[in-house]
């Protein structure tokens, strides 16, 4: 089932604003997340891949954000 690329963008949003503004992330949004990097990885490996590396970096996991996006 293909994944809209609207969801991506608004979890990559969410991801950003937790960042940028120390908000927390709710566990659905990191769930949400989760699944749709499952979903996207292999139709759209970029966005998955981005999406991981913030989630990483929100994680304080700068190693796996960085590993992540070599």
């Amino acid at each position: 089932m293909p994944v809209p690329a609207l969801k991506t963008t608004e979890y990559i949003a969410k991801l950003n604003d937790a960042l940028n503004h120390g908000k927390r992330l709710g566990d659905m949004d990191r769930y949400g997340i989760n699944k749709l990097i499952d979903a996207i990885l292999n139709k759209d490996p970029v966005n998955a891949l981005i999406l991981r590396a913030a989630l990483a970096h929100y994680d304080r996991n700068f190693n796996g954000a960085i590993n992540d996006l070599k």
